[in-house]
């Protein structure tokens, strides 16, 4: 997976990465809300499944090329 010595920057990077996600979502979901009258949760709650969706597809397939396959060796 990754060397010892480059445990920090991993982290941070990771890091990095979540803070942007959760600095943007927010906006864009009160967007969403505001748009639609501000009583429709539904499409609130589409837009919030689908961005889960999208980081379970992308961790799975990051998981699978970076273990060589599903099973990896640990």
């Amino acid at each position: 997976m990754v060397q010892p010595h480059q445990i920090g920057a991993t982290i941070g990077l990771t890091g990095t990465f979540m803070a942007i996600g959760a600095l943007v979502s927010a906006p864009i979901a009160g967007q969403i809300l505001e748009t639609n009258g501000g009583l429709n949760f539904a499409a609130v709650g589409g837009y919030s499944g689908a961005a889960v969706l999208f980081a379970c597809c992308f961790s799975l397939t990051s998981r699978y090329y970076a273990l060589g396959g599903w099973k990896g060796k640990f």
